[in-house]
């Protein structure tokens, strides 16, 4: 552990060895760096769960001093006491579009459940699943729910398919955010079902992607460039897309070989529209793309003005 040529990494597994031989240098070397406010907020929640995993007594004051320095909500969201901060970590997502880290969400799902009420999380369990209760009222049941840290008991909500495929995403979102795996799967399926709404297929879009998953920006590059869907539901995909990174999902789907001429052209004009000039010339060289699409490409293109300071390429 000494040995500060190797990575932290491996100097807290070395720890963990330790620690359990029952070697104190090997729990006050964990200690150490779960205390260290200097050191990556990665290694810290890492070293952290690495005290948990030997049993170390310490483990949930360091957890609490370490949840303590994670981003805070605006004020009058919060309760008083140790709570808050876990609170104002998961109040964070509703209030800004910054993406929290896995890692830190995964802890922040762990500081809740230190706090749960096992009777209330059961009542508002009830409440979530009554076909009866207003919209808002279990949506605001399956957000305490979440402040509960009640995982499971989301996860199961989310993958009940005989419930509204609203309250579904609302339930899978919470669970996603608190970092079970479930939930993604969920808003996946939920997006490409196309008996749900297109406002709930949006939503779980979108979500996916503010939490930097992949398949978000994907399904919702799908939706933005479906000839089945409304031209409303088209143009409100492309406002939620273009905030996120999308140039190569457009690409690729005017690329595949199973794309109809409608979609290409619902994608084209999305990238003519934000003038990305390049990644339509890009395209316009493809000669494994229909003569039709590359003709498209080359009309629109004649019309893109480049963005300030780049120049055109021809």
């Amino acid at each position: 552990m000494r040995d500060l040529a190797q990575s932290l990494q491996s100097r807290c597994d070395a720890a963990v060895s330790l620690a359990r031989a029952d070697d104190s240098r090997g729990t006050n070397f964990l200690r150490t760096v779960s205390a260290n406010q200097a050191a990556p907020e990665k290694s810290r929640l890492r070293a952290t769960r690495l005290l948990r995993s030997v049993s170390d007594p310490e483990a949930g004051r360091f957890l609490k001093l370490l949840v303590r320095k994670l981003p805070q909500a605006p004020r009058g969201i919060l309760h008083s006491g140790d709570l808050d901060v876990a609170l104002g970590v998961r109040a964070q997502l509703a209030d800004s579009s910054a993406t929290v880290e896995s890692e830190v969400r995964k802890m922040a799902a762990y500081a809740l459940a230190q706090f749960r009420d096992p009777a209330a999380t059961r009542n508002l369990v009830t409440v979530t699943s009554d076909a009866h209760s207003p919209f808002h009222v279990r949506r605001q049941a399956i957000t305490s729910v979440a402040f509960q840290g009640a995982v499971d008991e989301l996860g199961v909500l989310a993958e009940d398919a005989d419930i509204d495929s609203t309250v579904r995403c609302w339930a899978a979102e919470q669970t996603a955010w608190l970092a079970d795996p479930r939930g993604a799967e969920v808003l996946v399926a939920l997006v490409g079902d196309e008996s749900v709404d297109s406002y709930t297929r949006r939503r779980a879009a979108f979500f996916l992607a503010r939490l930097g998953d992949s398949r978000g920006t994907r399904l919702l590059a799908h939706l933005a460039t479906d000839p089945n869907s409304t031209g409303d539901a088209r143009g409100t995909a492309t406002q939620l897309l273009t905030q996120m990174r999308y140039v190569e999902d457009l690409q690729s789907i005017i690329l595949a070989l199973d794309a109809s001429d409608e979609t290409r052209s619902y994608a084209i004009d999305i990238l003519a529209s934000h003038r990305e000039i390049d990644a339509l010339l890009d395209l316009r060289q493809r000669r494994d793309l229909p003569f039709s699409a590359r003709q498209r490409i080359a009309l629109v293109a004649q019309k893109v003005r480049p963005r300030k300071g780049k120049p055109t390429r021809h």
